[in-house]
């Protein structure tokens, strides 16, 4: 973009009521999508660190960003539990699965047989379905916008990741409608919180939900920015904006991942 049409834009944008919070913002953004670009290339591609270092990545990602999938700092709260919990499993079911992050890095845990990815977005699913091919495990992976389909194709120990972006009491629901009580109990779930557009968090609502069902709250585990800084990102900047940058997720503040069992 021609650096004149940005000042502009930026000048349009104050007079027009916008804040200069606003203005950082986008200008974050442009600077994240030119720092991802770079970043694709200086590492050909690949998950340089992380729980699915080495593995084979597209150079887009939907819904998220794409540079901490690279640096593996994505997540990284969860991680060590995520990988803990998938290494007692043998089926993987990710609702919200975006371009496949965790649906191809866990089909590559050689104990997990059978992975469901479900997103109602098709462009999602068919970038899904080509990071599955790309690192060959697509035998292991099915892709559906319905969590009946996907629910059909599961068996065993599973584990249910769901993010959703404040769907989750409906999407938990259509689990519990789904899926048969011999299924869930032997199911975790890893649940992210998100926000009502009053502002107020679900984190309640979905303690309760899986409570009236029987359901107990192995652990709660709270966002923490601190961890995002990578030493992968360092290596191409010496920027702290920059690196502030890379490890960008796009979440609201005070999200956290709530992980579930069955008590009965």
């Amino acid at each position: 973009m021609d650096i004149n049409n940005i000042a502009s834009g930026f000048q349009s944008l104050l007079s027009n009521g916008g804040s200069t919070y606003d203005l950082l913002r986008i200008a974050a953004h442009f600077r994240r999508l030119e720092l991802e670009k770079q970043l694709y290339s200086h590492l050909n591609g690949i998950v340089a660190d992380g729980p699915f270092k080495g593995m084979s990545y597209l150079p887009s990602a939907h819904a998220s960003t794409l540079s901490p999938k690279l640096t593996g700092t994505y997540e990284k709260e969860i991680q060590d539990d995520l990988i803990s919990i998938a290494n007692s499993v043998n089926s993987f079911l990710d609702i919200g699965c975006a371009e496949g992050y965790y649906t191809t890095g866990l089909a590559l845990i050689p104990n997990i047989s059978c992975v469901v990815g479900v997103d109602i977005n098709n462009e999602s699913l068919r970038a899904a379905q080509i990071l599955a091919d790309l690192n060959k495990v697509s035998t292991k992976c099915f892709f559906y916008n319905t969590i009946d389909q996907a629910v059909n194709r599961l068996s065993g120990r599973l584990l249910i990741m769901i993010d959703v972006d404040g769907s989750e009491i409906d999407v938990i629901r259509n689990i519990f409608t789904c899926a048969s009580e011999e299924l869930l109990r032997v199911s975790y779930f890893l649940i992210e919180t998100d926000y009502h557009l009053s502002g107020n968090s679900n984190r309640n609502e979905i303690v309760d939900e899986f409570q009236m069902r029987g359901f107990k709250m192995l652990k709660e585990i709270k966002q923490d920015p601190s961890v995002r800084i990578s030493t992968v990102a360092q290596k191409y900047t010496q920027s702290f904006l920059d690196l502030a940058i890379y490890g960008m997720e796009g979440r609201p503040a005070n999200q956290s991942w709530l992980i579930f069992k069955a008590s009965f």
